[in-house]
């Protein structure tokens, strides 16, 4: 008996390390593929967990992480809005003629968005000598 094994799909997910929890962020799929040229098309889904209480768990879904909204899309933008915290979001590609999956992972720590900070202080202060006033 011979078995001939299918060559798995390749999953590739495009996703940034570290995000500020202010800004919007892309998740990016697009380059996954079936090396063997066979699929149709591929279809996917995400998935979100986020580090609590020393573990992941599921993502509570909200308008600003709301990966159901994607299934079949290969990228999806999300933020902002997100909880502070470590999050892995999973892309699982398939091809439904013949069930071959392939998943990838993506860890982003979501931080505090930055503090802008504007400052004006008199000149006598910073150092800026003025001139004398004439006398009347």
């Amino acid at each position: 008996t011979l078995y001939v094994s299918r060559t798995p799909l390749v999953a590739l997910l495009e996703a940034p390390t570290s995000v500020s929890a202010s800004s919007v962020f892309r998740l990016d799929a697009s380059a996954s593929y079936d090396p063997t040229g066979l699929a149709s098309s591929l279809d996917f889904s995400w998935a979100c967990r986020r580090y609590v209480q020393g573990a992941y768990r599921t993502c509570n879904e909200s308008a600003a992480l709301n990966t159901s909204a994607y299934e079949g899309e290969d990228a999806l933008a999300l933020g902002p809005g997100l909880a502070v915290g470590k999050y892995r979001f999973t892309v699982t590609v398939s091809d439904a003629s013949d069930g071959r999956t392939s998943s990838a992972t993506a860890k982003i720590e979501v931080r505090r968005p930055s503090l802008s900070l504007s400052l004006s202080l008199p000149l006598s202060l910073m150092g800026v000598a003025r001139k004398p006033r004439a006398s009347r």
